[in-house]
This record gives structure tokens, C-alpha cells and sequence, in this order.
């Protein structure tokens, strides 16, 4: 995820933390971008590669009950899930989440 400061009203450059992320499933890397954009446009899912988009606040992300960690096969491979209203994310979503949450909140 590209995690970016804003630029400074003097016009100066914005800085980017884009790690990128591979897939132990799939063998493919993986590069998202976070953002702040206001108003939030329809985002519409591409059928060949999104099933759903789920708009979830931070709030829920960071509560102490959404996340949770089970380890299958391999004590040393945790598998990163978050329980959220309806819905449960897991796998190589649910590791980009914890990613973005651990750079976001690793200042506090």
C-alpha cells in the first residue's frame, strides 16, 4: 500500500511508502494504495478482479474484536482474519490491512 503525506501548500513533494506484498498463494505482487479523496467517487468493482467492495471505517478495523490470527498447518504462518458486520476478511486482504493498520498506528 502506498502510504502518502500531503503536499505542503508551498507546493513541496509528497512522500510515498509503497511496499510491495507477495502473495504465498498465488506467486503475484501485490501494490495498493491508500488515500484520502473527498468526495468519495462510486467505485465500481471490475468483475474479473474485485467480487465486492466493502467501505469500512478505521474504527472497525482497529477494534480489538475484529482481529484475530489462527495458524493452519504451521506454527510459524499466522493467518491474519478480521471479523467484521456481515462479513469475514482473510488471506492476502486481510494481511494488506494489517500492513496499512501497523504503519498507521505505529507513531501512537
Amino acid at each position: 500500500m502506498a502510504v502518502c503525506t500531503p503536499a505542503t501548500p508551498a507546493g513541496g513533494t509528497r512522500r510515498c511508502v509503497r511496499p510491495k506484498r507477495r502473495s504465498a498463494s498465488r506467486r503475484f505482487t501485490i501494490t495498493p494504495f491508500v488515500g484520502i479523496v473527498d468526495p468519495l467517487p462510486r467505485l465500481v468493482p471490475h468483475p474479473g478482479e474485485v467480487v465486492k467492495i466493502l467501505e469500512v471505517p478505521l474504527s472497525e478495523l482497529l477494534d480489538d474484536d475484529a482481529f484475530h490470527e489462527e495458524y493452519w498447518g504451521s506454527p510459524d504462518r499466522a493467518i491474519s482474519f478480521f471479523e467484521l458486520p456481515g462479513e469475514t476478511v482473510w488471506g492476502a486482504t486481510a494481511r494488506v490491512l494489517v500492513a496499512f493498520l501497523t504503519h498507521l498506528t505505529a507513531s501512537l
